[in-house]
This record gives C-alpha cells, structure tokens and sequence, in this order.
C-alpha cells in the first residue's frame, strides 16, 4: 500500500513539530543562560611538596550548581595534555569528561592527585596546571600546583662500608624485600660499617621504614643546620603525627662489634618508637652488658612519638627506650609522646644533663603514662628478666606534665635496692616521691617551670621561672639553641637557657 503525498506532508509536519516541542523542552529543562556561573569550594588546589616518583594524596574539588535549573557542563579537562596531576570527575577516573549534568542545587566532586618524575634538579620546582569546565559557551577554570622535589631514595638498603649522606637533596627511605627474600625496613648500617650524615640532611620516611644500625651512626647536625628525621607525607594534615614512620633504632652489638651513635643537633619527628637503644630481639635475657651500645645525644628534639609496642614485655614505646644500654644525654627535648618519654628498662649506664621531658597530650597523643620510667626488670610471658643499673644520674633537668606523677622507678621485688639508685640533682620534678631522701639534691618539686607554651613545644623559660639560675655549672657550655650558658648569675635548669 502507498502513502498519498498528503498523508507524507502531514507525517513530515507531526514529526517536526514534536521534534520542535522536544527540543522546547530540553531547553527549558536547562539553564543556558552564559552570565550564570558554576561555582567552585575552592580556586586553587595546591599539593604540599612531592617527591619525585611518589603519588600524592588525594584532594577534591566541590563544582556547585547554585541555580533553580539544570546546567549541562559541555566538557571538564585539563588544560595540558601532558599534566602531573590525573583527575577522577564524579567517580569516573580520567583527565576529560563531557556531557555531564549539574543538576539543580547540587554538586559534583572531582578529586585530583598528582605523581612527579625525577629531574636533575636539586632544588624544589613548581608545576601548574588548569581544570577546565566549558558550558553555555563560556570557560570557568580551577587552578592547580604542585611543588615537586628531587631526592636519594634508599630501599630496603644494607650499609656494609663507610658511607656518607650528602644534604645537596633530601634523603627518602623505604622499606623492601632484598634479593635474598629478606625485608630490610629501611636502612640497615652493619656491624663494622658507619653511616655519616651530613649537617642539614632532610630524611623522610616510609610507614614501613626507619633507620637501624649494628654498626656506627653519626649525626652530625649544627645550631644553623640541623638534621631531621620524619614521615614521608609533608601535607599540612599529617603535620605532627605521630606513628607515620618507624623510628631510629641502635641495636645490640653482634659478632664481636658493639653498635655506637652520636646524634648531635638532631630532629625525630613523627615516629613510632623514636630512638631506640639496645634491642634487636624479644628474647630479653640477651641484653646483657657486653653488648651494651653506646648513644651520645647533644641538642637533640624527640617530639611526636608512639604507638609502637614492644611485644615482649606488652608495653608501649615513647620517646627515648632504652634497653641496658650507656647513654649520655645533654641540651635535649622530648615530648608529645604516647607512652613514657624516657623509657630506661633492664639496667644500663644512664646521664641526662640540661634535658627537658614533657607530656601534656595533644590533638594525637593522650597523656596518660609517667613521663620517666625507670626498671630493673621486664616480664615477658611467665619470666621475669632484672639487671642492675651501673649508675642513672640526672642533672639540672625538667621532668614535668599534667599527671600528678612523672616519675617512676620500678625494681622487682627479690632484687636488692641497690639495683636502682638514681641520684637526681637540682632538678625541678612533678612528683609524688619524697624529695628529701637519699638520691635527691636541691630539687623543685611541683611547681611550674613557667614554658613560653609547653603545649606547644615552645620551652623556652618565662620571666619568674623558678628553673632561672638554680643549675650547676658543668661542661655544657651553650643551650639547645646553641645560645650561651649560663645566661646569668648561673646557668638554668632545663634544656633551653632564659635570655
């Protein structure tokens, strides 16, 4: 059967006219109006700095439709085909979206990471790009930035010679399984092999990583360039916490060589055990006094520690743990840490001069352990370990927090006293102990040692601290500042001499 030209003619006219109304409708149905602009939660997206070949966090940006009707959003890219950054537009992974509809009072999110290749540049660079949004024939953008930085990447490396870290780059160390199926967790300095680090050396590390030495570990920061340790992510929400990384540990003596550190100027930021000295095992009848390390501290800040554990005896690792090792430390910080900032455990050789402990909690560390602990003992399953302390001297110091007991010195009870005797001098201590016994000597107890803000890691001492001029004179001729002691008539108790 054939269609007459009259009934075509009317077809044509019906289907034209419903192609018209549709159209009608799917105009209506968006705003196309080129003076309305989406908007953004934010114009700028920066990335803090990025090692080189390491991914970024991700961040978002919020595209918000403020109007009554749908926009259609033609298209959303990057402006350079050969970009650092790679995109995910509203769940779909990829750098160009098209077609995709913003609808009434409502929101997409595009999240954005980047990942920088090596260059030969020592110093930090900056990268630049745009996201681009084309809808109702008119542009919008978003900038982003990255800073990228070249660095040493050191993984799952074995140190058997004498080697030196230069600070021309930072230093990024990671963990890894070697070629003999074994994980290295960072750095490993062997027995006979020394490691120097150079003043002004940056090292970041990975969770599963730290540095850790059988043999000789030397820091050798300065008052103008110090050297610091911390987490590999440098985004302003990782800023200050603690258990990014695993820490610097100073291992027992094997084969005949006894480990040895000097850590001068020195920075252990957002750990998990800080510096640990003088295990490498969970059998703790091993630690014995042949095999003693020996660590010397100088102007050093441990800050920002915990949540590591030592599984043999169950107890939480702080700032400074120590396991019978000989351990002389001056001019020297700890705080912000989860479980006791000094942890002196089996006996040892112990001197702390001009050291300022103090916990107070923060918004990623509850205080709730003693700031100094101190035993000639550890339990581990059904055993108990002692050994007794050669000798613990602590000199002109601040031992201070919000808990009504700082200190404490633990010795088992079928060891004699004279396991654990400490001789505690012209120190200002937060304490329920007596102070007028044997082991004490002009001590301040209880009062406040009056920080510039301890809460946030500023001890500098205020006017009318009752630490002013109440030390005694030793070697220690310059602060952890590097500024002159004494200041005064004496010199201060504490880390940090009043100016």
């Amino acid at each position: 059967m054939f269609l007459s030209k009259k009934w075509i003619w009317l077809g044509s006219v019906f289907f034209f006219a419903a192609w018209m109304f549709f159209s009608s409708c799917e105009k209506d149905q968006f705003n196309t109006n080129p003076n309305d602009e989406i908007q953004f939660s934010r114009d700028t997206l920066t990335f803090d700095t990025v090692f080189t070949s390491l991914g970024t966090i991700t961040k978002s940006i919020k595209v918000i439709n403020p109007f009554n009707r749908d926009i259609k959003i033609s298209r959303i890219r990057l402006k350079s085909n050969t970009s650092v950054f790679r995109l995910n537009i509203n769940g779909v992974p990829g750098n160009t979206a098209e077609n995709i509809i913003l609808e009434a009072k409502d929101s997409i999110y595009i999240f954005v990471a980047a990942t920088i290749d090596p260059t030969a540049a020592d110093l930090p660079f900056i990268y630049f790009d745009d996201i681009i949004f084309e809808y109702n024939g008119r542009t919008s953008e978003v900038n982003v930035m990255a800073w990228g930085q070249n660095a040493y990447f050191h993984y799952g490396e074995t140190i058997s010679g004498n080697v030196t870290w230069d600070n021309n780059k930072p230093h990024v160390i990671v963990g890894k399984t070697n070629a003999d199926g074994l994980f290295v967790p960072g750095v490993l300095v062997n027995c006979g092999a020394k490691l120097t680090i150079d003043k002004g050396c940056r090292i970041y590390c990975f969770s599963n990583a730290g540095m850790y030495s059988w043999g000789t570990l030397e820091v050798n920061g300065t008052k103008e360039d110090s050297v610091i340790f911390q987490g590999v992510r440098l985004e302003s929400f990782f800023n200050q916490l603690p258990g990014q990384w695993q820490g610097i540990a100073i291992l027992r003596g094997r084969g005949g060589c006894n480990s040895n550190a000097k850590l001068s100027y020195c920075t252990i930021d957002e750990s998990s055990f800080g510096l640990l000295v003088g295990t490498d095992t969970t059998s703790p009848d091993q630690f014995d006094n042949v095999s003693r390390p020996k660590v010397d501290l100088n102007a050093c800040l441990i800050r920002n520690c915990g949540f590591g554990l030592y599984q043999a005896g169950g107890f939480p690792f702080g700032g400074l743990n120590a396991f019978n090792a000989d351990l002389t430390v001056q001019n020297t910080i700890v705080h912000n840490t989860t479980g006791n900032a000094i942890l002196l455990i089996l006996g040892g050789k112990y001197f702390f001069n001009h050291c300022t402990i103090y916990n107070g909690g923060s918004t990623g560390i509850q205080h709730q352990e003693a700031n100094w602990l101190a035993s000639n003992f550890i339990q581990s399953g059904m055993s108990v370990y002692t050994n007794a302390f050669d000798s613990l001297h602590i000199l002109n110091s601040i031992i201070y927090g919000t808990l009504d007991e700082e200190l404490s010195f633990n010795i088992y009870e079928s060891t004699p006293s004279s396991d654990l005797q400490p001789r505690i001098e012209n120190c200002l201590l937060k304490t329920k102990l007596k102070t007028d016994t044997t082991g004490f000597y002009n001590i301040i107890k209880n009062e406040n040692p009056l920080f510039k803000d301890g809460f946030r890691g500023n001890f500098t001492l205020s006017s009318g601290s009752p630490c002013i001029d109440r030390a005694i004179p030793t070697a220690s001729t310059t602060d952890f500042t590097g500024s002159s002691r004494p200041s005064g008539m004496a010199p201060d108790i504490g880390a940090i001499e009043f100016q």
